[in-house]
């Protein structure tokens, strides 16, 4: 199975057998070569520990703290606010 964060494709279980289906799904959010952080663009903010680029998970992936909002050219905001703060 190809990364779904990456790829195009994911495999899907149906009837017991695996089959490859496009996947629809937008790319994620990138900031620096770093996904962003979801959870710092929640109104319950994160709980993460903090890194000099955002945070890091249990794993020690990073993440960047930006704004992940889509704006209608389809790019990402990718400044240094909350989301919930300034896209409403």
């Amino acid at each position: 199975m190809v990364d779904p964060c990456i790829g195009n494709y994911i495999t899907h279980y149906i009837g017991g057998r695996a089959t490859n289906k496009a996947d629809t799904r937008q790319p994620a959010a990138r900031f620096n070569g770093l996904f962003v952080c979801h959870a710092y663009n929640e109104s319950t903010g994160c709980k993460r520990d903090k890194t000099h680029k955002g945070c890091k998970n249990n794993t020690g992936m990073e993440f960047a703290h930006v704004c992940n909002y889509r704006k209608g050219d389809g790019d990402f905001c990718l400044t240094g606010h909350e989301r919930w703060k300034n896209h409403k």
